[in-house]
């Protein structure tokens, strides 16, 4: 698990907008602040990083895509 800013996600969209790639990059990690404590499960879900919560906003943000390739 990794914070937002240096983690792998952000590492994988950067080097994607350096080779000019335009894509949009959905990245999952926790926010870069003071977490409170709790069990893993605990501090991943208030961060929404469940794995319902991702695959949900992976839905909506291929869905939306759609809609917009279909006006196009």
């Amino acid at each position: 698990d990794g914070g937002r800013v240096g983690g792998v996600g952000w590492a994988f969209a950067a080097e994607l907008r350096e080779q000019g790639v335009p894509t949009e990059v959905l990245t999952f990690a926790l926010p870069q602040e003071f977490l409170d404590h709790g069990s893993r499960e605990d501090v991943l879900e208030a961060a929404g990083l469940t794995a319902q919560a991702i695959s949900l906003r992976i839905v909506e943000s291929v869905a939306h895509a759609t809609r917009i390739d279909e006006h196009a």
